[in-house]
């Protein structure tokens, strides 16, 4: 079953786009742990891997989910806190953005659909053609 939802839908039901970008507010609080990791001194490079692995991961976590319904406004909020990295010294210059990230995590996720034979939406063969089945599967337990 495909089931398409209008923004407003969206942002009134349990999933909120707004609640998401309220992590922005948690990333905070990593900012300060880094602050308290680098007086600690721990090296520079391990700074960026933290800041990675904390900061990236929630601003992109579970985005192919989300992503199509945030405003220029959410996306802006977002890259702040990676300008704020890299103005701290905690991220490179060179990080890429959050929609390019988005982007990416997308692809991967459709490819993993593709290939994965027994998801619903899998590549099958019919006549001949390549077709995806958007049919439900009623497996029998």
């Amino acid at each position: 079953m495909v089931v398409c939802l209008e923004r407003r839908q969206f942002t009134r039901g349990l999933l909120s786009v707004n609640q998401h970008t309220n992590v922005i507010a948690s990333c905070a609080q990593t900012f300060h742990a880094l602050r308290v990791l680098r007086a600690h001194g721990l090296n520079k490079d391990a700074l960026e891997g933290v800041f990675k692995a904390v900061v990236i991961a929630k601003l992109t976590y579970a985005s192919p989910a989300w992503w199509g319904f945030t405003t220029a406004h959410d996306r802006q909020k977002m890259e702040s806190v990676i300008r704020r990295g890299v103005r701290f010294g905690y991220c490179t210059v060179n990080q890429a953005p959050l929609a390019e990230l988005a982007a990416v995590a997308d692809e991967t996720l459709f490819e993993h659909i593709l290939r994965n034979k027994q998801h619903d939406c899998a590549p099958s063969t019919v006549a001949g053609q390549n077709a995806i089945n958007l049919q439900p599967s009623f497996k029998k337990t």
